[in-house]
């Protein structure tokens, strides 16, 4: 029916929209929340303690982390949108595994990177872990400030 498919795309429209409008409240919030010029950024207790916590432990504070984020799950529902939006690429499960393994690339390669190379990745994971300390809130402005835009960009979208 021609009248529910264009409702379900304009509810798309405007779920895109909101979900733009708070990734740009994310992005202002990180903004403000960045440190100063000369300021060394806080080390999040977490962070610190991770170096010393067995691999299981660590299994489990990444994946609740991961879900606990309230950030995780606008950035899965715009995910959601997209893939039943885009239906034609093939099936709907294939593209949440596509998409799944993609989102934990980093994670993933990591962990592979540990398995593999042992105590040799300790160096540079280490000056990688500071990097993203010291440039986290920069990071994360950018990110949301793109997923704004593209969210923004999507749901103001005309496609009639």
């Amino acid at each position: 029916d021609v009248a529910q498919s264009q409702g379900a795309e304009d509810g798309a429209n405007l779920l895109q929209i909101a979900l733009g409008l708070l990734f740009a409240t994310f992005a202002v919030q990180q903004w403000r929340k960045r440190p100063r010029a000369g300021v060394e950024p806080e080390t999040p207790k977490l962070v610190s303690a991770i170096d010393g916590m067995p691999p299981l432990k660590l299994l489990g504070v990444g994946f609740g982390s991961a879900t606990a984020n309230p950030k995780n799950l606008p950035l899965c529902i715009s995910a959601g949108v997209a893939i039943a939006q885009n239906r034609a690429g093939g099936g709907g499960f294939t593209t949440v595994v596509v998409f799944s393994v993609a989102a934990s690339s980093v994670v993933l390669a990591a962990v592979a990177a540990v398995l593999l190379l042992g105590e040799r990745t300790r160096g540079p994971l280490d000056e990688l872990k500071a990097w993203v300390l010291a440039n986290g809130a920069t990071i994360m402005v950018v990110v949301f400030a793109l997923l704004s835009a593209k969210m923004l960009g999507s749901g103001l979208a005309i496609t009639r």
